[in-house]
């Protein structure tokens, strides 16, 4: 069965800090969906992408009046845009405990993360590794619903790594899934949104 969405900003919301707002909404902005749907959130850098993502995720309380889902408090899975882990860290072994990681295993592979402690990776890999992690931990936002918020998911990927997520994104589009990232750049990405949001034209 199909899920009805609806994302509502409604005017005069603001987002932000205690003592810096990032932006202010001066009309009511509404996004709805009937199923699986992605959509993009465009902005140049120091918009305030993240801010705006973090808020619709619900780890940063709005400024001022608030962001409405129906339905009503989904369950949220969200990636940030860094990964922050203790240097002597395994991912892989993380990623085994995971609910979903078989699946998440099977992405590892192919995005080529080695088995070393976090403060050996690269940016790139551990930017992999936050994939992989977030992937293992996705089976109870699979199994009930909802929303999948993600801030810059391809950041340090290769051109392979890159369509390994698209892949991923259009199997979690189909799964009758609300997804919105912060993203740019990609064509086979544009192909699979429904449509784009404009930071902070929004």
């Amino acid at each position: 069965m199909k899920t009805n969405f609806s994302l509502t900003i409604p005017a005069d919301t603001v987002i932000g800090y205690p003592r810096r707002e990032v932006h202010r909404f001066k009309r009511e902005r509404r996004l709805t969906t009937v199923g699986g749907s992605l959509w993009l959130v465009r902005g140049a850098n120091g918009a305030g992408k993240s801010t705006l993502l973090k808020t619709l995720a619900g780890g940063l309380p709005t400024v001022r009046g608030g962001v409405i889902f129906s339905p009503a408090a989904p369950d949220k899975f969200f990636l940030p845009d860094t990964l922050i882990l203790p240097d002597d860290a395994r991912p892989l072994t993380l990623i085994k405990t995971g609910a979903n990681r078989g699946a998440a295993l099977t992405l590892v592979e192919k995005l080529s993360i080695p088995d070393r402690p976090f403060g050996e990776l690269s940016w790139g890999n551990r930017r992999k590794a936050a994939l992989g992690l977030a992937y293992s931990r996705l089976a109870p936002v699979i199994a009930s619903g909802q929303v999948v918020i993600w801030d810059e998911p391809f950041t340090g990927l290769d051109d392979a790594g890159v369509e390994v997520v698209v892949s991923a994104l259009a199997a979690l589009e189909h799964s009758n899934r609300l997804i919105i990232l912060a993203a740019h750049g990609f064509r086979s990405l544009e192909q699979l949104a429904a449509g784009v949001l404009l930071f902070p034209d929004l």
